[in-house]
């Protein structure tokens, strides 16, 4: 029980300081008084601000600040003005055409960033691949000279049989002469 309630402190704690770190950005960036215990990751019309937000940070939004866990509270406080920042409520109605081509431009990105992806796995696998059909016929060689030494043990093992056959029958036949 100890540990829990001493993890939920430090989520308090740290959710303290992103209401704190948020509020403060919005004073900074707006001039607007939002009481820390005010500060919302989804504001509502009224509250006077909206946050402007990279894409690649927009799942620390999908939630209230009270739902989060402390590294999100993290990861809020180090991003605060950089990775989103708190624009006006009317600065964020610009013509549709703005906020369309912002859009546009982030997923063009994200298309060009996953297409290099795409190209250096390609790569991989074919480079992989050949890497592989090269293993597999150096094994078959190797599986196919192994047979063939087998096959060479077994008849120098019939031979060798049969000499010292040869021999005990030669020694008993002298042994006898005797």
């Amino acid at each position: 029980m100890q540990a829990s309630s001493a993890s939920n402190l430090e989520r308090a704690k740290w959710r303290e300081r992103c209401r704190i770190g948020l509020s403060e950005h919005i004073k900074l960036e707006l001039d607007l008084d939002v009481p820390p215990p005010q500060v919302r990751l989804r504001p509502k019309s009224e509250d006077g601000y909206v946050w402007r937000v990279d894409p690649a940070k927009q799942h620390l939004f999908q939630k209230g600040l009270s739902k989060l866990s402390t590294g999100a509270y993290m990861e809020l406080i180090s991003g605060v003005g950089v990775s989103f920042h708190a624009i006006s409520a009317a600065a964020d109605a610009p013509s549709l055409q703005h906020l369309t081509e912002a859009k546009a431009d982030s997923l063009q990105l994200q298309n060009d960033c996953l297409r290099e992806k795409l190209e250096y796995w390609r790569s991989f696998a074919e480079s992989e691949g050949r890497a592989r059909l090269a293993a597999e016929g150096k094994l078959q060689r190797s599986q196919q000279t192994l047979v063939k030494v087998g096959e060479r043990y077994k008849r120098a093992h019939v031979s060798l049989m049969k000499i010292t056959r040869a021999t005990q029958e030669y020694l008993d036949q002298v042994h006898k002469s005797v």
